[in-house]
């Protein structure tokens, strides 16, 4: 479990690194922290990020040929999740502009390198 939650700390470092980055360009910009669902964002995918890390890390062995259809699946819940809580509130204007697009990609970018990586890592240990 010691590697799991190496991880989980790893990926919430890495994502409040990139949160703290963030707003302090949201700062620099005069924009408002939290427009944009910024904070939700981070949190949102730290979350989905640590869940899809520790469920991969506990069924590595079981279940060590399907690792990469959990990782997909894991994905598809991601992009469905965010569909339901995040589409509506950019969309609502009729359009996702680059700044609510931007908000919620650097998250999701960063947290999908981390779990792939992390995959990778423990599929090369099998």
């Amino acid at each position: 479990m010691k590697t799991a939650v190496k991880y989980n700390v790893l990926v919430f470092i890495l994502l409040a690194a990139a949160f703290s980055l963030h707003m302090l360009y949201r700062q620099q910009a005069d924009m408002p922290y939290n427009e944009h669902l910024a904070y939700r964002a981070y949190l949102f995918n730290y979350i989905m990020a640590a869940l899809t890390g520790t469920v991969l890390f506990v069924f590595r062995y079981r279940f060590a040929a399907s690792l990469g259809f959990i990782f997909f699946g894991s994905s598809l819940l991601k992009f469905a999740l965010f569909f339901v809580f995040f589409y509506p509130t950019y969309h609502a204007d009729g359009d996702v502009d680059k700044t609510e697009f931007i908000t919620f990609f650097i998250p999701y970018a960063l947290s999908l390198i981390a779990e792939t990586r992390f995959l990778v890592a423990e599929m090369n240990k099998l």
